[in-house]
């Protein structure tokens, strides 16, 4: 990790039939940066209004045009190849973020092509080379325990996404409890 460090900031990663009050809660619970949303499009507009009420950053997982429509601040990309339509039907200001899983060379790629920032998958080493190399930021990807969630804070991630278990108030608790320690 490199010698200049802050605290990462969370991401919570929801399917779009999740209850908007039980996102408001989530939102409450840490310090989260950003909302990716699973599902359709109409599904997720649903959530953008309570993520927006907190002045939060909601991106919609799948497709720059369907994030474009519903007027999200972004999107997230499982499919790097589509990095170029998304940001031509997202513009320039909108988030446009890439996943990379574990392949260093699409992370470099959609980082080159202008990419806002690259989900890696949590582990250590990706991490923590990104993190030494690169000025795009990171976020570690789809974290479901705590363990890793610990890991990724020593990792020097910018983000962590949580999922499943973590994707909870005791579960942003928890974490935001695992960042604030180690700062």
């Amino acid at each position: 990790m490199s010698e200049e460090t802050y605290a990462p900031r969370l991401y919570l990663i929801l399917p779009a039939t999740t209850e908007p009050s039980a996102l408001a809660a989530l939102l409450k619970a840490g310090d989260v940066a950003c909302v990716a949303v699973s599902g359709s499009a109409d599904q997720a507009r649903g959530l953008l209004a309570t993520v927006r009420e907190a002045d939060r950053a909601f991106v919609l997982i799948g497709s720059g045009a369907d994030a474009a429509r519903i007027d999200a601040d972004g999107v997230h990309l499982v499919a790097p190849k589509d990095y170029a339509a998304a940001r031509k039907a997202l513009g320039a200001e909108q988030i446009c973020g890439v996943n990379a899983g574990t392949s260093m060379h699409v992370a470099m790629e959609a980082a080159e092509q202008g990419a806002d920032y690259i989900a890696l998958s949590p582990q250590t080493d990706l991490i923590d080379f990104w993190v030494e190399a690169m000025t795009v930021p990171c976020v570690a990807w789809d974290v479901s325990d705590e363990k890793t969630a610990a890991a990724m804070v020593d990792a020097g991630a910018d983000f962590i996404a949580l999922s499943g278990a973590l994707a909870t108030v005791d579960g942003v608790t928890a974490v935001q409890k695992l960042i604030d320690a180690a700062g």
